[in-house]
């Protein structure tokens, strides 16, 4: 599979959700927005009061930067980041605005996700490399590779339980959820989605030759249920957490991508890129509510005003725009135009729910989305190809 061409069709996102580790951020540290850009040597920090480039802090080589994350350890604020293009990850301490450590990892590594259990009280990370299915495990106590998990195809996102000991690796290459027992760093059980052989009847040209298959698992608040969409079969699996068993499946639209949850715990929202709609899950009885429009390809939705709205990242061949949804209502406000010829990337959501912050990588900005007034404030020249973004304390950050 080419990855080059698969990330510049907008195929590929990436996500990460650390629970513990951002629960346990600052105020201070809550006003700083991070930005990963793939063609700068850099990590951009934007002051999120001011709306204006604090700070790059220099990671001393072209990596292709995928994607970031924060936490508090010992010795104050860091970051992980992935250098896709070097296979290698570097661990930032961002006060000082240095690289702490640079470690070599496997070929193309771009999402993880950080937490801390019993065996790990100072966090570690399990840390996806995409074109050699394996998943990295890094003590960041000792800013150091301890395993290598292998056996995965195309591994992309990596969901961590509510306590940390299993961590559920979405495979985008199979249809296929591996969860892991972080004790012993093993794959413990796998999770299949969807009957391959009728998918390929579907279409036997696309999908004997390219498989769409799992882009992620997202839990539900109370970390019960975690929810899976598979690309081909366009099925959306509810799998129980306690069990590690799928206990339901729901039809959706063509080619779902993933799916998000709103943070008060009622909804799954899935974008369906084949046909350009959006499934709406309640996540609490597990059944499909409602499907709204979209058009273009989204490549994420945020969440505002805790959970009364949402925004869809989408962009067409000509423009770049959010899709508005009335969560309450139950319906589609309209659109937002960004820009003609621009593309979105992935968005943070502020820690009070009242903002959003858009990675336009065409060109090189950040656009500030006010969630009651839909005032758009664009940020420019943070970096080249602004790609993935995070806020220490936004609990739903996700990278593509």
């Amino acid at each position: 599979m080419n990855k080059i061409k698969l990330i510049m069709s907008g195929l590929i996102l990436c996500l990460a959700v650390s629970s513990n580790a951002q629960m346990e951020s600052l105020s201070e540290e809550n006003n700083r927005l991070f930005v990963a850009n793939q063609d700068s040597d850099y990590v951009s920090v934007i002051d999120l009061k001011t709306l204006q480039l604090s700070k790059k802090i220099n990671l001393d080589i072209l990596s292709a930067s995928h994607m970031t994350m924060a936490w508090t350890g010992k010795t104050g604020q860091k970051l992980l980041v992935t250098m896709t293009g070097r296979n290698e990850v570097a661990i930032v301490d961002v006060e000082k605005g240095i690289v702490e450590a640079k470690l070599p990892v496997g070929r193309s590594p771009e999402h993880f996700a950080i937490e801390k259990n019993k065996d790990y009280p100072e966090y570690f990370a399990y840390v996806a490399n995409f074109d050699d299915g394996s998943i990295s495990v890094i003590d960041l106590a000792l800013n150091k590779e301890i395993k290598r998990i292998n056996g995965f195809y195309e591994p992309h996102g990596v969901t961590f339980n509510a306590d940390a000991s299993k961590a559920y690796i979405a495979n985008f290459g199979a249809h296929r959820i591996d969860v892991i027992d972080t004790a012993k760093h093993e794959i413990a059980k796998q999770l299949s989605i969807g009957d391959v052989y009728q998918v390929a009847l579907k279409n036997p040209s696309r999908y004997l030759s390219e498989i769409k298959g799992i882009a992620n698992v997202t839990l539900t608040s109370n970390g019960r249920y975690g929810y899976a969409a598979d690309g081909d079969s366009n099925l959306v699996a509810v799998i129980d957490t306690e069990k590690d068993s799928i206990v339901k499946t729901i039809p959706v639209g063509e080619d779902p991508w993933r799916t998000y949850h709103s943070p008060d715990g009622k909804w799954m929202l899935v974008p369906n890129n084949g046909d350009e709609t959006v499934s709406v899950i309640d996540a609490e009885k597990h059944k499909l509510r409602s499907t709204f429009p979209a058009g273009g390809t989204i490549t994420g939705i945020n969440f505002v005003l805790g959970g009364k709205k949402a925004y869809a990242l989408a962009t067409t061949e000509s423009e770049a725009l959010l899709h508005v949804y009335d969560l309450q209502k139950m319906k589609e406000k309209g659109t937002i135009l960004i820009g003609k010829g621009l593309r979105l990337e992935t968005a943070s959501t502020s820690v009070d729910g009242k903002t959003i912050y858009v990675a336009s990588s065409v060109d090189n900005s950040i656009y500030s989305i006010d969630a009651e007034t839909d005032k758009v404030t664009k940020i420019a020249n943070v970096g080249i190809t602004p790609w993935g973004t995070t806020i220490q304390g936004d609990m739903a950050s996700y990278c593509h």
